[in-house]
């Protein structure tokens, strides 16, 4: 661009670029570079995006088995296919994988990771693969937990405030798999911080959600009360091992005044 273009000028107009471009224009100078690759950029890129929507379709080919992606124009006649790129190599190393889902133009995938030196199903790795196709770039998030050996059911999606991608685990949804003094177990995994566990324990009369959350695998878990209108997490100061809170409702009574203490019926 002209040297007599104001920068901010030249910003305004790189922004409704499509992402190939912007991908080559990245090497054309430095503040170009600096610009695309920051933070503010990248969140906000999508706004100014006028193209005509996209479709992905994801298929496993009958004849070769293996995974394949094909993108169109959703328009009314559907026409000008195009193949998208590759299957990221990341998802290969994964067995049974899965699509979660996709989110501001990232596709996320789940599965297990089975390492070479432990072949004994127990010691796989939960994984999930999040790829960007436009700029060809996957990466991997573990995904910890007792999946295995309980129903679950997978979430994901892009916060639209923090940009951050997000996946959410709820363990234990299947009434099948549950007890009468278990509830679901919802578990967050994100990309700039560590993981959080929370399970629900109960409500208050105001409907307030009763919580045991743990930051970190390992750490003592926190009861805290999460109140809706607000969006606030009260901590009510009350630590305990992870997975070992109960919390009912109570109330005085005189029943088993009549029995004898430590008697046996």
């Amino acid at each position: 661009m002209s040297e007599y273009v104001a920068f901010e000028i030249q910003a305004e107009i790189i922004k409704r670029l499509p992402v190939k471009s912007l991908l080559q224009f990245r090497s054309v100078s430095k503040p170009w570079k600096s610009l695309i690759d920051s933070s503010e950029f990248i969140s906000g890129y999508r706004v100014h995006q006028t193209d005509r929507q996209r479709l992905l379709v994801w298929y496993k080919d009958p004849v070769d088995t293996n995974e394949k992606y094909v993108t169109f124009v959703d328009d009314e006649a559907f026409a000008q296919q195009e193949v998208a790129p590759a299957v990221p190599v990341l998802s290969k190393f994964l067995n049974d994988l899965k699509m979660v889902g996709s989110s501001q133009g990232l596709l996320c995938f789940y599965g297990y990771y089975q390492d070479p030196s432990h072949p004994r199903f127990e010691f796989a790795t939960e994984m999930a693969v999040l790829w960007n196709p436009s700029i060809r770039k996957s990466i991997c998030v573990t995904v910890p937990g007792e999946s295995r050996w309980s129903k679950f059911v997978l979430g994901f999606g892009v916060c639209p405030i923090t940009n951050d991608p997000t996946i959410v685990k709820i363990t234990n949804v299947d009434t099948y798999f549950t007890t009468d003094d278990s509830s679901p177990m919802v578990e967050v995994f994100t990309l700039s911080k560590e993981c959080d566990s929370i399970k629900i324990l109960g409500f208050t009369k105001k409907d307030e959600a009763i919580m045991e959350t743990q930051d970190d695998y390992g750490e003592p878990a926190t009861v805290v009360v999460y109140e809706p209108s607000s969006k606030r997490f009260n901590d009510t100061g009350i630590n305990g091992k992870h997975g070992a809170l109960f919390v009912s409702l109570y109330m005085e009574t005189l029943l088993l005044l009549d029995q004898l203490d430590f008697s046996v019926v």
